[in-house]
């Protein structure tokens, strides 16, 4: 019986995405790229297509031809960016310049750095990697995924031996909480923020994703850019993501084409409206919970049991807190078995990150 339920749910699912496509298709869309892993690889494999970062990349473009000229000496840029502000994307343009002017670089995944048998196997094969390649910049991506990042960069020198480049990319939030550790390895050579987009940047960013999707066909009018401006606060990836979603809005309506409408629906559908007045009525023992929720390296997410030991509250207290959250939309639960976990929800990560590293001074627990 479920075999064909199942069966008659991929006919359903499948016609109204074919629906769906053909629908973009009319409005001189390509489908096939219509999705944010195109744009993803896009705007990897397309350097000239990066908006407003130009001042933060010549200026490590600069410690780069320093180091060049001097490579006895141990540097470290950490980069810092909310959730989806481009940080890979940044990492990326700087190794792929890198063999523009001859410097070995080496790109890595702090997610692959773990206390699991099989990825510590993967840690010790890049330790080798950087002890025969001995690269003069060491790029290391995610940062605050790695639970012993301070381990890892202390080996990752020595691997090398001598001096080297380090850049990395951090949530600021992890960074504000890993920053003494991470400096008794190796000092801060220089902070690069990447802030978010101005009104002006934003509109550049769509009409650039707006191009590639519809091969220069179809131009977005500035005023929706401005309203996807306004509800996504000028995260590149919180913009790119309602974009898309404004086109479902409008499809579903039966629209012909995107609107401010359907920009003002995808907005709610993704907890963006009213977020500001969202974010301002969370309590002072509410933004601790969702800064541990942030610093936990479990990819499930924190338990209240966790909570409980590290804000040193009972378990009512964090339980109702964590109720309020979930009742708000801040977080989602899952369960496992009979333990349930608790994270930030992925479109609302970015602006709890930028709030809590704003206010960071008050949220000290």
């Amino acid at each position: 019986m479920y075999e064909r339920l199942a069966e008659a749910f991929e006919r359903g699912l499948k016609g109204a995405m074919k629906k769906f496509y053909s629908w973009l298709e009319g409005l001189g869309i390509n489908s096939g790229k219509f999705s944010l892993d195109e744009i993803e690889d896009f705007l990897r494999t397309n350097p000239e297509a990066t908006v407003d970062r130009v001042q933060e990349l010549e200026t490590i473009a600069e410690y780069m031809g320093y180091y060049s000229r001097k490579k006895s000496e141990v540097l470290h840029i950490p980069i810092l960016g909310v959730s989806g502000s481009g940080r890979t994307h940044i990492l990326r343009v700087i190794f792929s310049f890198s063999s523009n002017v001859d410097m070995r670089a080496l790109f890595m995944d702090a997610a692959q750095f773990s206390e699991v048998e099989a990825e510590s196997q993967r840690f010790e094969e890049l330790l080798e990697e950087v002890h025969e390649r001995r690269p003069d910049i060491l790029i290391v991506d995610n940062c605050e995924t790695d639970a012993n990042i301070k381990y890892s960069l202390r080996e990752l020198i020595r691997a090398k031996g001598g001096g080297i480049l380090i850049i990395t990319s951090w949530c600021p939030v992890t960074w504000e909480y890993e920053r003494d550790d991470v400096e008794e390895i190796v000092e801060t050579t220089e902070e690069v923020f990447l802030h978010p987009f101005s009104p002006e940047k934003t509109f550049q960013l769509i009409s650039k994703i707006t191009s590639f999707i519809s091969d220069g066909k179809l131009n977005i009018p500035r005023d929706i850019c401005d309203e996807i401006h306004r509800y996504s606060m000028g995260i590149p990836r919180v913009a790119i993501t309602l974009f898309f979603r404004s086109f479902r809005e409008s499809f579903r309506s039966g629209g012909s084409g995107i609107d401010l409408e359907a920009v003002r629906k995808a907005a709610g559908a993704m907890g963006l409206s009213s977020l500001d007045e969202l974010l301002n009525r969370l309590s002072d023992m509410q933004l601790l919970v969702l800064k541990h929720i942030i610093l936990s390296k479990d990819p499930r997410g924190i338990r209240p049991i966790r909570l409980v030991e590290i804000l040193n509250r009972d378990k009512a207290t964090v339980s109702y807190h964590l109720e309020q959250l979930l009742s708000s939309r801040v977080v989602t639960r899952t369960k496992l078995g009979r333990f349930a976990f608790y994270r930030i929800r992925r479109d609302l990560l970015p602006f709890v990150q930028l709030k809590l590293y704003r206010e960071g001074e008050f949220y000290h627990a």
